[in-house]
């Protein structure tokens, strides 16, 4: 096991609230992403999203383009740290997961779902 701190800096705490703070559900995601979207056959297939999720409730992070290295690293199973920011102003990890699922397609279509307050011109890669 691997572990990651993801440094999300203050302007990217936008997205907390949409997906660390609360649980999402696949069907969401099912109902509203295009046929042709490359993300869908992750939510509708894959193996290990739906034995990890098998209520098909779950948490996600996306992964904006900067970080893509240390996405690539990362691995079912590692611990993801989630720092807001660093400094003296509350400052530290406020959030923690384990990696339960990965989806290596570019998830443009579910990111705008997810997170609608992100700017388009930075999609996630992956939930």
């Amino acid at each position: 096991m691997q572990a990651f701190v993801m440094h999300i800096g203050h302007p990217g705490h936008i997205d907390v609230d949409y997906t660390v703070k609360r649980r999402r559900d696949v069907s969401e995601l099912l109902e509203r992403l295009q046929p042709d979207a490359p993300e869908r056959s992750f939510f509708a297939e894959d193996a290990f999203f739906h034995k990890a999720f098998p209520d098909g409730q779950f948490h996600c992070w996306g992964v904006p383009p900067r970080a893509e290295p240390a996405f690539r690293r990362t691995c079912i199973g590692d611990l993801v740290l989630i720092v807001p920011w660093i400094g003296t102003h509350n400052g530290g990890i406020h959030y923690l997961g384990v990696v339960k699922a990965k989806c290596t397609a570019r998830a443009t279509h579910a990111s705008q779902i997810l997170w609608p307050n992100t700017p388009y011109q930075r999609p996630c890669l992956s939930p």
